[in-house]
């Protein structure tokens, strides 16, 4: 049931996002907040769900990896392993810092931010952007 509601969610939320010209990534963190377990309670079975939000990260970056040639990354390789590389790990030091819940989340919501910002870039059609 929660997959159903989850899905629908989904299906309703990105068009409606983008139809506002907002990104379907708030849509989805607004969604998560009011039906999960703190909210509504709609979604309560948030361990299954997890799996579900694991294969949907992972089809994301495989569908970026698509868009993206060996030249172009050997190109950014600089960028990519010196500054995407030192990013994550400042980002997880902070976080690691301010949450004091572990290295291991810290870590964990320093990378999460990065696919969020590059779902962000790929809404914007800026993914081939040199910012």
């Amino acid at each position: 049931r929660d997959a159903l509601v989850l899905l629908a969610t989904v299906a309703a939320v990105a068009p409606f996002m983008k139809s506002r010209g907002a990104s379907p990534i708030l849509g989805f963190l607004l969604a998560g907040v009011v039906l999960g377990p703190e909210g509504l309670g709609v979604v309560s079975q948030v361990k299954s769900e997890r799996a579900l939000a694991d294969l949907g990260v992972a089809i994301f970056l495989f569908d970026l990896g698509l868009q993206v040639s060996m030249d172009r990354l050997k190109k950014m390789r600089k960028e990519i392993f010196g500054l995407g590389l030192t990013s994550y790990l400042a980002s997880g030091l902070l976080l690691t810092a301010l949450f004091g819940k572990g290295w291991i989340v810290g870590y964990a919501l320093a990378l999460s931010s990065s696919v969020v910002g590059l779902q962000l870039l790929r809404d914007r059609d800026e993914l081939a952007t040199k910012h």
